[in-house]
């Protein structure tokens, strides 16, 4: 080989291929192949001769054509022509062709020979042995080839012939195939943005009433009261001496948090006392709500540092998009962080419970399963939290500084349950000077409890009628109205407070 290369650098080196099979002319006379001619060598300065020869017959030559020189690496196309009546009829004969170049060396004549085979039909007359006196056609390269040497391609569309033996054509053909790559990169890259689609967030109507049909005085009659101030699983700690709590926690049948869950959309807004603001809207797209989705079902098994950590990435997202849509005269109305989550029926649970505040930690009062409203297979839930706007201690500046580490906050308390258990009861003598704000049980006073963050237990069968909320022992950072369908988004939702206040 390395003596090949050699020589093919000081000379010239044809190379011949067949083309396309004999095609026959339309009066039957005649038969038309085309043959690909390449040189690999140095540029050719004298003519070669192509000749047709009968394979049983090397020096039997049925007729020959003479080729200009060819430049290196420049490919020719020829066609050839010779009667069909010099060949037996009826048959099929196989045919050679050879390239003959006095330039060329000898080391390098292998490749200067093919060899294909012709059907003649039948025809009436006598054969014609003579080789005929017209020359053939020769025709230049003006179509691209369907068989090449070996180490040539051809680019389609821009027509270019690419010799891999050459370094600086391997260089080129690298290049064009990098820029190629990068182009379907680019161009699948803005298909995905154009077609992505946001998860939307929608309306919805929760799997349990919304509107107390009970006593107010009865024990279901206070709990479907106090649910609708249980907007998220988050516990208030530390808290104010005799304020209460809600929350609701949504788990699996098995106790597990989240359990069966799967959260399906994520948008941030603010709202004012007659609802939520439309123009505020943020939604998350479909690749940051997969990342919440996994991460709150590994909640469990991580810190809450690693789960502050997970979330970071989504918090600054949200912030970003969120700040477009502030302005200076905005920035005091809350914000509102809605998470919905889908569940099938039978395979999820809703738990509600209420806390009351003992020397600044919360204590566990009461914990019950709402009645269920099944409207389908599917059940809907979602979680509220509440982000504070600007205050009058800080900057416009500083509340969008703020405004991540916030939403991350938030974001990780989606992610964990805090326990909150019954107290250790303490029995004491009942003081009459002063008796509790609501009816208990036993004679008790409630110790400190603690707080840890777990999967919460099953419902505990105990049950306490506890107070009706209102303005003095409800928690004072209200959460906004819930998004309920059959309420519009401008309109404040009727609370439990608006009863007592007629």
């Amino acid at each position: 080989m390395m003596g090949i290369d050699a020589q093919s650098n000081t000379a010239p080196d044809y190379k011949i291929w067949v083309v396309s099979v004999a095609e026959l002319s339309e009066d039957g006379s005649t038969f038309s192949i085309k043959f690909g001619l390449l040189n690999v060598g140095i540029d050719a300065t004298s003519q070669a001769i192509i000749q047709l020869y009968s394979l049983s017959n090397v020096n039997q030559i049925i007729t020959q054509a003479t080729v200009a020189p060819l430049r290196r690496n420049e490919v020719r196309e020829v066609v050839v022509s010779f009667p069909v009546r010099i060949l037996p009829a009826g048959e099929q004969v196989p045919l050679g062709v050879r390239v003959l170049l006095q330039e060329e060396a000898s080391s390098t004549l292998l490749d200067n020979n093919a060899s294909f085979s012709v059907s003649v039909p039948l025809y009436v007359g006598e054969q014609i042995i003579s080789i005929p006196d017209t020359p053939p056609v020769v025709r230049p390269n003006t179509s691209s080839s369907s068989r090449l040497p070996e180490g040539v391609i051809r680019i389609p569309i821009i027509n270019v012939d690419v010799d891999l033996n050459n370094n600086e054509q391997r260089a080129l053909f690298a290049g064009i195939l990098g820029g190629i790559c990068l182009l379907i990169l680019i161009l699948i890259w803005m298909v995905r943005v154009l077609f992505r689609k946001t998860p939307l967030f929608g309306s919805y109507k929760p799997p349990y009433s919304a509107t107390s049909q009970y006593d107010r005085n009865s024990t279901i009659g206070r709990r479907q009261l106090w649910q609708q101030h249980a907007q998220n699983n988050s516990v208030q700690y530390p808290c104010r001496q005799g304020t209460y709590h809600a929350r609701k926690l949504l788990l699996g049948v098995n106790g597990r948090y989240l359990d069966g869950w799967r959260i399906t959309a994520l948008r941030m807004m603010q709202y004012d006392m007659y609802g939520r603001i439309t123009r505020s809207q943020v939604l998350a797209t479909a690749r940051w709500v997969k990342l919440l989705n996994k991460t709150a079902h590994r909640g469990g098994r991580l810190k809450p540092k690693q789960i502050a950590r997970r979330v970071l990435p989504i918090a600054r997202w949200m912030s970003k998009q969120f700040k477009k849509r502030l302005a200076p005269k905005t920035a005091l109305l809350s914000v509102a962080l809605d998470v919905r989550l889908e569940g099938k029926h039978g395979e999820v649970r809703i738990v509600f419970e209420l806390h009351d505040c003992q020397q600044g930690m919360p204590t566990l009062l009461d914990q019950w399963d709402p009645e269920m409203v099944i409207m389908g297979r599917t059940l809907h839930e979602s979680y509220t939290y509440t982000i504070s706007g600007q205050n009058n201690t800080e900057t416009y500046r500083q509340f969008k500084k703020r405004l991540t580490g916030d939403i991350q906050q938030a974001l990780t308390e989606l992610c964990q349950v805090v326990t909150v258990a019954y107290p250790e009861p303490i029995i004491t003598a009942t003081n009459f000077l002063n008796p509790p704000t609501h009816p208990t049980s036993t004679p008790t006073q409630h110790s400190m409890n603690a707080v840890s963050v777990k999967t919460p237990t099953s419902p505990i069968t105990e049950r306490v009628i506890v107070e009706i909320p209102t303005d003095h022992n409800l928690y004072s950072a209200q959460p906004p109205p819930p998004m309920i369908e059959g309420y519009s988004d401008e309109t404040q939702q009727h609370t439990p407070m608006d009863d007592d206040r007629q």
